[in-house]
C-alpha cells in the first residue's frame, strides 16, 4: 500500500488562485516568486504591465543565489541554492503573464540567469513580454521545463538577446505568433519546438 497522507496535513493544505498584479514598476535584488506545490499548484493568476528590473548588491556574494521560502514552506526545503530568474514560476496552472519587460542592472553576478523561468506548469500564457537573459548568463531569456500547454504571442526580444526560449519536457505547445525575434541569435532550443508559428520576425542568424 502507498503511504497515506498524515490528516493534519490534509486539514492544513491551503490554496492560492484567481489573483492579479497590474501596473508594477519593481527593481529588485532577487526574483519575482510564483512558487507552488504538486498537490496546491497556484491557479489563476495574472501579472499585467510589470516592469522588473534586477540589479546587483554589496551583499549578493554572501546571501545571493538561493530562493527563501521561510515562512511559507517545510523548513526542510525553505532554503536552497537556484539561479536568479527575473520571474520565476513553478507549480502553476492558468497562469497568464501579459506586458512583462525584464532588464538587468550593472555587473550582474553570474547566477542571474532568464528573464522568465518556469517549471512543472499547465496551460501558461506569456503575451506582451520583452527582454533578454542576464547579460553574465549563456541562457534563453524564456526556459521552460516539465509543463504542458504554452502560448507565447507578440513578445519582443530585446538587444543583446541570445536565445529567446529553450524548453525541455514540455508538451502541448499552442500559438507562438507575432514575436519579433528580430535582434536575438536564435530563436529556439531546441529548433524543433512544436508551436504553431505565424507571423514571426525571426533572425536571419537563428
Amino acid at each position: 500500500m502507498g503511504e497515506v497522507e498524515p490528516e493534519h496535513r490534509r486539514k492544513c493544505r491551503s490554496f492560492i488562485r484567481r489573483i492579479r498584479f497590474s501596473n508594477i514598476l519593481a527593481e529588485s535584488e532577487d526574483s519575482a516568486l510564483v512558487f507552488g506545490s504538486p498537490d496546491s499548484p497556484v491557479e489563476d493568476v495574472i501579472f499585467d504591465d510589470f516592469d522588473l528590473r534586477l540589479t546587483n548588491s554589496q551583499l549578493q556574494p554572501s546571501y545571493g543565489g538561493n530562493f527563501d521560502l521561510r515562512g511559507a514552506a517545510d523548513l526542510a526545503m525553505a532554503l536552497f541554492k537556484h539561479d536568479v530568474p527575473g520571474l520565476y514560476l513553478r507549480h502553476v496552472r492558468r497562469l497568464r503573464v501579459a506586458g512583462f519587460r525584464a532588464s538587468w542592472g550593472d555587473e550582474t553576478p553570474a547566477f542571474f540567469s532568464h528573464a522568465i523561468e518556469a517549471e512543472d506548469f499547465e496551460d501558461l500564457e506569456i503575451r506582451d513580454f520583452e527582454g533578454w537573459q542576464a547579460d553574465a548568463a549563456n541562457v534563453a531569456a524564456i526556459a521552460l521545463r516539465r509543463g504542458n500547454g504554452i502560448t507565447i504571442r507578440d513578445c519582443r526580444a530585446a538587444e543583446g538577446c541570445g536565445t529567446f526560449l529553450s524548453q525541455a519536457g514540455v508538451s502541448g505547445q499552442g500559438l507562438f505568433v507575432n514575436n519579433d525575434l528580430s535582434r536575438s541569435k536564435r530563436a529556439f532550443e531546441p529548433l524543433r519546438h512544436g508551436f504553431t508559428d505565424s507571423g514571426d520576425l525571426i533572425s536571419k542568424r537563428s
